[in-house]
């Protein structure tokens, strides 16, 4: 009789323990709120659950631990100020799979500006004067950044090998020193004209030799690590795939054969920069679908930056099926409202539009195609579409 008790007492046990583990397992896939998290998750590596990964760049302060686990559960891929340095390791644990980028500034300032700096200006300046472009009149060149007046730094000059190996050591120790798996490249220029007029004797050709013999010096001292540029800022906010009248391949080959990808904000809806007409042009649009598609057969990372009016549920879903009409295993997506780059603007999009995010449309399953004026695109579990001229796009799960 005791026998028998303890047997069943051995069972009861060994069933509960199953259950429990069970439960538990499930808990994981489940961020604070009870959601189901929309990074990455995979069934037995062959499948995408949610094919839309999003991306953040944090500039803020430090935020809280309950703030830092949102975005480790919410996104594949955030662009961080080295003030977070300290909580990369906490991000990782939370997401093994997620993409940590330093943000740097391809110029150097005199103000105390997050990312602006390779190092302090003064330091530079008073060591290495031959590194700063200049203008005919031997003046160094200062960037008010067109009519956005924002960035206020300094041009280096980039076919000077000094500041390009000064830049690319510093890099390289800040990746190191905090854990980051790369950079992420902002306002560097390849339009010498429209930011660098007064450099009469610098030729725009010249110029952009410059430019993509400095990218590349860099890329090659980074070895694995990631080098992605800001694609938006380097040809004047037009898409990358097509600039001042140049065949595709000379400027998009460029770019991509000497970086690992790009961000190309303004993606689809340009409204932060141009609210009176934030849609792209088709012409415009199917570039950056062009891009985004070639950027996946190249192996290369692509950043969709939408710059949308705001919590606008229909301008939302059209940039999206706009994104997943070419999206690949290594591009990101992100939505940008009128109120910046701020934590609370990411989570109240999220909140928004969190049903579209998290469609569970599973892995692509062919390339878009296009009939009777429509876009397409069919996934495992589903199928998106997009009529350009009705600014009409669906996602219809199977």
């Amino acid at each position: 009789m005791r026998d028998k008790t303890i047997h069943k007492m051995f069972w009861i046990i060994l069933i509960l323990t199953i259950l429990i583990s069970s439960s538990l397992m499930f808990i994981k896939l489940l961020d604070p709120a009870g959601q189901k998290s929309s990074i990455k998750i995979q069934d037995n590596g062959q499948s995408y659950v949610h094919p839309i990964k999003l991306a953040y760049p944090i500039y803020e302060k430090p935020y809280s631990l309950e703030e830092y686990h949102w975005l480790a559960k919410h996104s594949g891929l955030l662009i961080a100020a080295e003030s977070h340095g300290p909580y990369l390791q906490y991000l990782r644990e939370n997401n093994p799979d997620i993409i940590l980028l330093d943000y740097k500034f391809a110029g150097i300032t005199n103000e105390s500006k997050m990312g602006h700096s390779a190092s302090g200006f003064s330091k530079i300046y008073d060591l290495h004067k031959d590194w700063f472009i200049k203008t005919v009149e031997g003046n160094i060149v200062y960037d008010d950044y067109s009519s956005f007046s924002r960035n206020h730094s300094f041009f280096l000059d980039f076919a000077n090998p000094g500041w390009t190996s000064y830049a690319s050591r510093d890099y390289i120790y800040s990746i190191e020193k905090y854990g980051f798996d790369g950079i992420f490249l902002d306002v560097i220029y390849l339009d010498k004209a429209q930011y660098m007029p007064q450099v009469l004797d610098y030729g725009s050709i010249e110029y952009e030799n410059a430019v993509y013999g400095h990218l590349s010096s860099i890329n090659k001292d980074f070895g694995e690590r990631l080098f992605i540029i800001n694609g938006a800022s380097l040809i004047n906010h037009e898409p990358l795939y097509e600039w001042r009248g140049k065949a595709i391949e000379s400027i998009w080959e460029e770019a991509y054969g000497i970086t690992d990808g790009i961000v190309e904000e303004g993606f689809a809806n340009i409204y932060t920069w141009y609210p009176k007409k934030p849609w792209r042009d088709q012409d415009k649009w199917e570039q950056q679908i062009n891009a985004l598609e070639d950027s996946g057969k190249a192996g290369k990372y692509y950043i969709a930056v939408a710059h949308n009016s705001g919590l606008d549920r229909e301008e939302t879903m059209f940039n999206v099926v706009s994104y997943l009409l070419g999206m690949h295993e290594r591009s990101f997506y992100m939505n940008l409202n009128p109120g910046g780059y701020k934590l609370g603007n990411y989570r109240s999009d999220y909140d928004a539009f969190k049903d579209i995010y998290d469609m569970p449309l599973g892995r692509p399953v062919q390339e878009r195609r296009y009939e009777n004026g429509v876009w397409s695109r069919r996934f495992e579990n589903g199928i998106v579409t997009l009529d350009f001229k009705k600014k009409d796009a669906e996602i219809k799960l199977d």
